[in-house]
């Protein structure tokens, strides 16, 4: 996860506390945080058949700009599309 304030600076300081989680709209805990300042190896996977729903597909568009936005140099992101 990334987190950015308005002027898309990550945002320092953050503890567990901050966050909430569902999971199938389940509570769940979080139970710790980190931040990770090395290199990001991350496949992304964009499902392009059209069998999933516009508004799933557009939220997956999105999910990927954002990663992309906040990449590095030295972070990888291949991608396979299906």
């Amino acid at each position: 996860m990334v987190v950015t304030d308005v002027h898309n600076q990550l945002v320092p300081n953050l503890e567990a506390s901050d966050f909430s989680i569902r999971f199938a709209g389940v509570p769940g805990v979080v139970k710790g945080v980190s931040i990770d300042r090395g290199p990001k190896r991350l496949v992304l996977v964009l499902d392009a058949s059209g069998n999933i729903p516009e508004d799933e597909r557009e939220l997956e568009v999105e999910t990927a700009e954002t990663l992309l936005e906040h990449a590095r140099r030295s972070d990888l992101f291949p991608s396979i599309t299906l």
